[in-house]
């Protein structure tokens, strides 16, 4: 497993490492400002940290956009900052 996250990955690495989760992520991959999270992954593919056979979960529609943008499969959860009305208008 990864997290690749819109926000700074000094963040990302904190949170993990705080929760005692950051052991089971293989990398975390954070933004930058003006990429969006489909380039983010895009770029993700060329140093194979991302391939064909990898499926983003996310909790916002831009995970789901970027997933299809990369032709990785998607799924959604909606215990984060997403909701479901957000979700269904980019299915």
């Amino acid at each position: 497993m990864a997290v690749c996250t819109s926000r700074r990955v000094d963040f990302a690495e904190q949170i993990l490492e705080l929760f005692e989760l950051r052991r089971f992520f293989r990398f975390v991959d954070g933004g930058e400002v003006g990429v969006h999270k489909w380039q983010q992954i895009e770029a993700l593919r060329p140093v194979a940290r991302v391939t064909d056979a990898s499926v983003m979960i996310g909790d916002r529609a831009v995970g789901v956009v970027a997933a299809r943008r990369n032709a990785l499969h998607s799924g959604f959860v909606l215990w984060g900052y997403g909701s479901h009305d957000a979700l269904l208008a980019h299915v």
